[in-house]
């Protein structure tokens, strides 16, 4: 194939190969690199890294954001679209005991039938297992906030803690559609997630909370999800939570 000065396909023994990859992996290779240029083309996967400080951020929860020599595994949203999950949506108050994402694939799913199905929660157990997550810096409830909606994700205004001028540059639903809610967003960023067994993690997560120092479940225009999470339990295989639903 060609690209000057007429374009033609590249035909390979009567095959047309229409996408190719081309990597610097490094030496010794990046695992994590390739990886992540092989998710592009082979999983339809996007980039979730940024050029600014974003507290939000994927970090090192995603192979599509941060992918080194020993790579996490894909944020839950990548894989939810790729039918690898067992999602349960939460349609009322209890109590939910949440395996741990690598082994058992579960997650919990928060949204509210009555407002949209473009915009929702993902409550996943992250627990360094003896394959890629192994290497996590950290273990515990991850909670991330999901907008399919491209009529409201790429029209929201900069998020708190972002420089405007940065965040007018940053483009591509992944990034813009997915976002990681932390406990404590810093600066710099703080990479903890939700720990019962530590008190400046493992506190309730509320759709309002008096504490200025908490963050909380809310929707891209603001307003409270009504959504709960309550009691979370100790980092390990298997967390409980509170899960309270406004419905």
């Amino acid at each position: 194939g060609r690209e000057h000065p007429n374009w033609q396909p590249l035909v390979v023994d009567g095959v047309r190969i229409d996408t190719m990859v081309e990597a610097y992996i490094g030496n010794p290779p990046s695992l994590g690199l390739v990886a992540h240029e092989r998710a592009h083309i082979l999983l339809g996967a996007g980039d979730m890294y940024f050029n600014i400080l974003y507290p939000y951020a994927a970090g090192p929860y995603s192979l599509m954001d941060q992918s080194p020599a020993n790579p996490p595994h894909l944020d839950p949203f990548h894989k939810l679209r790729l039918g690898w999950l067992q999602p349960t949506i939460v349609m009322s108050d209890g109590v939910q005991n949440l395996t741990d994402i690598e082994t058992t694939r579960r997650v919990l799913i928060l949204y509210n039938p009555m407002r949209t199905e473009k915009e929702y929660f993902i409550v996943e157990n992250r627990w360094p297992g003896n394959s890629y997550d192994q290497y996590l810096p950290h273990a515990g409830l991850a909670v991330w906030h999901i907008i399919e909606d491209p009529s409201v994700f790429e029209h929201l205004p900069t998020p708190p803690s972002v420089n405007p001028q940065g965040w007018s540059n940053v483009g591509g639903w992944s990034r813009l559609a997915i976002r990681m809610i932390r406990p404590v967003y810093g600066p710099p960023i703080d990479w903890r997630l939700w720990d019962g067994a530590n008190a400046v993690v493992g506190y309730d997560l509320l759709s309002v909370d008096p504490n200025p120092q908490h963050v909380t479940l809310r929707w891209a225009d603001g307003t409270p999800s009504g959504f709960a999470l309550r009691n979370i339990s100790s980092a390990g295989p298997v967390l409980s939570v509170q899960g309270d639903v406004p419905f």
